[in-house]
């Protein structure tokens, strides 16, 4: 009888995991194990950035502005269609934020190519599984620094780009160099200001990859020149803009030419950090936890950078060119196709891709 008992318990079992009725955890350290979002959002822990991560799940809609809970849109039809992110769930019809994850897609990258709803409005509602830094993004759990990508129908997508760095004692002219910081057991990399900007703090990721001495970055916007000059250094970002300091502000400006209050001197200190300090304003760059940022201040504000030095690049993103003779798609707003043309289509509000662009268009 017991023996009898196990055997039906047992073919349960086989016919429930055939059925996907039970599934084994995954760890998210690869495609094939791949989280699912309720487990990467279980998995996820403030202040502590998972990298390498791959998460699974349904693109169900997208972020517009800088609060979730009030910008998270579940169709095409309201707020500005994000290029930016997207919200991934483990449903296709899910609508309650809290239960997805906010994916973040950078500018210039094949994954944001190939995922973002602006230009693909026909991905939501897709399966969709992806590789990033589990970590803290919209002030909730998100998946940053995306990289890798396996959309439903298409095939994967590869790292668009890596940048290496190793941990140097010793700068030399000439060189690219990464501003890094350790704070609460992360090591937290500058980046460039935005080229639309100029003037402000440099802003931060966590490092991609951590190997010992060396750090890998998806991006090259964490790269800076160090130039020996008369007096010190010049720092130039990756548009070739020289970091300088003016006035009484604590955060940066960028010049496209030489001028006053860009030069730097730097020194090592003995615990690996590197004290760089302007020579116009006697002040010296330190990240601030406080404000999650690098800064340059008269007096002890944060923490001293460790630095970086480049030793490996590639990019293989390919320029994005308008092709005016593209076919044309139709979209209804819930990403639906419906044809290559508006014609013979009922009155109402489509989506129009041709090529890279997508225009709304009422008819």
């Amino acid at each position: 009888m017991r023996k009898f008992t196990f055997i039906k318990i047992f073919a349960l079992m086989a016919i429930l995991l055939i059925s996907g009725s039970i599934k084994a955890q995954g760890d998210g350290q690869s495609k094939e194990t791949a989280y699912t979002v309720s487990e990467a959002l279980a998995a996820y822990v403030d202040g502590q950035a998972k990298a390498n991560t791959w998460v699974s799940g349904f693109i169900v809609g997208y972020v517009d502005g800088s609060a979730i809970d009030k910008g998270s849109h579940f169709d095409l039809t309201s707020g500005e269609v994000s290029a930016s992110n997207l919200l991934m769930a483990d449903s296709k019809t899910e609508t309650d934020y809290t239960k997805c994850l906010v994916v973040q897609l950078k500018a210039g990258s094949n994954v944001r190519e190939e995922l973002n709803l602006l230009d693909n409005p026909e991905n939501l509602g897709k399966s969709v599984k992806i590789k990033g830094s589990l970590e803290k993004y919209f002030n909730v759990a998100g998946l940053k620094s995306t990289t890798e990508c396996e959309l439903e129908g298409s095939e994967p997508i590869e790292p668009t780009e890596f940048y290496k760095y190793k941990k140097v004692s010793a700068v030399t002219s000439g060189k690219k160099y990464a501003l890094v910081a350790e704070s609460e057991g992360n090591l937290i990399v500058a980046k460039n200001l935005p080229t639309d900007k100029n003037y402000g703090y440099l802003y931060v990721d966590n490092a991609n990859e951590v190997d010992g001495d060396n750090i890998t970055m998806y991006d090259k916007v964490y790269s800076f020149t160090i130039t020996e000059v008369e007096g010190g250094y010049t720092i130039q970002d990756e548009s070739n803009r020289y970091m300088i300091m003016q006035g009484t502000f604590n955060s940066f400006n960028v010049s496209a030419e030489r001028t006053t209050g860009d030069t730097w001197t730097i020194e090592a200190n003995g615990d690996g950090t590197f004290k760089i300090t302007n020579v116009e304003m006697n002040k010296y760059i330190q990240y601030s936890s406080k404000y999650t940022s690098f800064g340059s201040y008269p007096d002890e504000q944060g923490i001293m950078p460790i630095i970086y030095e480049l030793t490996t690049g590639t990019s293989n993103i390919a320029p994005v060119v308008e092709d005016v003779n593209a076919p044309i798609e139709v979209y209804t707003i819930n990403g639906v196709m419906v044809g290559n043309s508006l014609e013979g289509l009922e009155s109402g509000l489509y989506l129009v891709k041709q090529g890279n662009k997508v225009r709304k268009v009422i008819k």
